[in-house]
């Protein structure tokens, strides 16, 4: 198997027992501590989020321009109640080839969204 298409346990969740991790949570750079140089708020923050059309998720309205008022549906309301809890704003950005993401072993690439947030975008 891909390194992508393994799975690794990493906890386990009972409804009696809660979360139960398997091990301590190792993060990039092999740390074991959170990371202390990255944002551990949303206040006042603009995020840009990755975004296609999944009914009844996300539903994009019909003769309307990009904007997050162009979308409704399920994950919609979730975005739009935790940025007004968090206190922060987005955007949504609709990958260009209108993938989800998918990795081609000819070009060693992947694409959509995954692609977008490897780019950063």
């Amino acid at each position: 198997k891909q390194w992508y298409q393994r799975r690794v346990a990493v906890g386990r969740w009972t409804q009696k027992a809660g979360l139960k991790m398997a091990s301590d949570v190792q993060f990039l750079g092999g740390s074991f501590n959170p990371p202390t140089d990255q944002a551990t708020s949303l206040n006042g923050r603009r995020l840009i989020l990755g975004i296609l059309e999944e009914h009844p998720f996300i539903i994009k309205k019909d003769n309307c321009e990009e904007s997050p008022e162009c979308y409704e549906g399920y994950c919609i309301d979730l975005i739009h109640n935790l940025s007004t809890d968090l206190n922060f704003t987005y955007e949504f950005r609709v990958p260009k080839d209108h993938m989800w993401g998918g990795y081609d072993n000819l070009t060693e690439s992947w694409n959509g969204l995954v692609k977008m947030l490897i780019d950063k975008q």
